[in-house]
């Protein structure tokens, strides 16, 4: 250091404690006058109180918090201290290793001892274990009862099975002895032979007579058996019952058909059938209010278009295109009409409707026409299944949504009302057996 220097720090040192002690007994007449260290009290500048002024300063196991003096945490400054079994490091309490300490603790068959863990003793313990032939009783090791461990031993006749002593099997031991039936042969019950004895038993067609299996009488052993056309009842031959074994015979203008007498259609049937269906058909071309005077399904085809798509195309109306172009034909001054969904899908209907109520009145015709002797029931069953299916479609016409029904809310008036006669199909169908 400079020599220079050295007698001027007294200087130095009492002009900085003159200025310090100036600042505290400055005279004030509000804390503000004072530095920020100083508050006014009785117009004089005096040393805030609290750690973070100094006034007093915090001791070094405190930390200043909030201008007071807070212990700091950890085993270090006993903030908290450790409890017995843990030690202090680095400011943290450690558990001590070892079962005095549970650090780890000992199982069930271990003791402490000497902070380590010694397996307890005693066969309870395993240490040692008792054998196979022994068990572990209040840690003592037990010799098992029972001849499997000769405690006690088997006599002669006897076989252990199961830790017990069991009675040999067979009949030298009568265990069990044979019966009337039977002969004991190398320890073993030998069946006598016959019937008598059920060795071999005779089957349920026979009896036993003089230990000598006999066939039963009658056909239900088939002693002597049944024809093809009888059937066994109660060990009795009985003719079968049907037309097929003439029990009894078909009557006259039947014929016999899967063992049943199915009659065959008169002419006159035929013609009264026929005229049903007729009286249908015209009920068709019936004219009605509002048909023009024509039938009442044609004049239903004319209005929707139906009849002239079919002299222009040669095609009936069966899809929703042939059903929209038939409604154009015949709205060419209005086409805003065929827009209207009622209007297309209920010519679409319509036109498959009566479409296959014409193929299904065809088809009847057909098929009453082809009737022989021999394809009489399937050919009645197809007839029948036509004139339902025709009604059906004639049904489903009558509810078209193009119909003039007051009644209804959703018609558009379109069509008339359809005359369709389908009580005539209904007589028709109940015919047709």
């Amino acid at each position: 250091m400079d020599f220079k220097l050295i007698w001027l720090l007294p200087i130095i040192a009492s002009v900085i404690l003159f200025s310090g002690c100036s600042l505290l007994s400055k005279e004030c007449s509000a804390s503000s006058d004072c530095n920020s260290t100083a508050m006014c009290v009785n117009d004089t500048c005096v040393l805030r109180p609290g750690c973070a002024y100094n006034n007093p300063a915090c001791n070094s196991s405190f930390d200043c918090t909030n201008n007071t003096c807070v212990k700091k945490p950890g085993c270090f400054y006993d903030n908290p201290p450790c409890f017995w079994g843990s030690d202090c490091i680095n400011n943290t309490c450690v558990r001590k290793t070892g079962c005095l300490y549970d650090n780890p603790s000992c199982d069930s068959d271990f003791d402490c001892l000497n902070n380590a863990c010694i397996k307890k003793q005693g066969c309870k313990y395993e240490n040692p274990s008792c054998g196979n032939s022994s068990d572990c009783i209040n840690n003592t090791c037990v010799r098992k009862v029972g001849c499997l461990y000769n405690n006690p031993v088997c006599g002669p006749t006897a076989d252990c099975i199961n830790n017990t002593c069991t009675k040999k099997a067979g009949c030298l031991y009568s265990n069990p002895p044979c019966g009337p039936d039977s002969d004991c042969l190398n320890n073993t019950c030998i069946k006598k032979p016959g019937c008598e004895f059920d060795n071999p038993p005779c089957g349920s067609d026979f009896n036993c007579l003089n230990n000598t299996c006999v066939r039963k009488i009658g056909c239900a052993y088939g002693n002597p058996p049944c024809g093809s056309s009888f059937n066994c009842i109660n060990n009795q031959c009985i003719k079968k019952p049907g037309c097929d074994y003439d029990n009894p015979p078909c009557s006259t203008g039947f014929v016999c058909k899967s063992n049943q007498c199915l009659r065959q259609l008169t002419q006159t049937e035929k013609d009264e059938i026929f005229g049903l269906v007729f009286a249908f058909n015209a009920s068709r071309s019936k004219p009605v209010q509002y048909s023009s005077g024509y039938g009442a399904e044609e004049a239903c085809k004319r209005f929707t278009g139906i009849y002239y798509y079919k002299q222009m195309t040669g095609r009936d109306t069966l899809t929703l295109s042939d059903a929209a172009i038939a409604c154009q034909m015949v709205n060419t001054d209005n086409p805003g009409a065929c827009g209207y969904p009622v209007r297309v899908e209920g010519t679409l209907q319509f036109g498959i409707d009566t479409y296959n109520i014409d193929n299904n009145l065809t088809a009847f015709f057909q098929a009453i026409s082809s009737l022989t002797l021999e394809n009489t029931v399937g050919k009645l069953a197809e007839a029948k299944a036509y004139v339902l299916a025709a009604r059906a479609s004639a049904a489903s016409a009558l509810s078209s949504p193009l119909r003039y029904d007051v009644s209804c809310k959703e018609c558009i008036g379109v069509c008339p009302v359809m005359p369709y006669d389908l009580n005539s199909l209904d007589s028709a169908a109940e015919r047709l057996h």
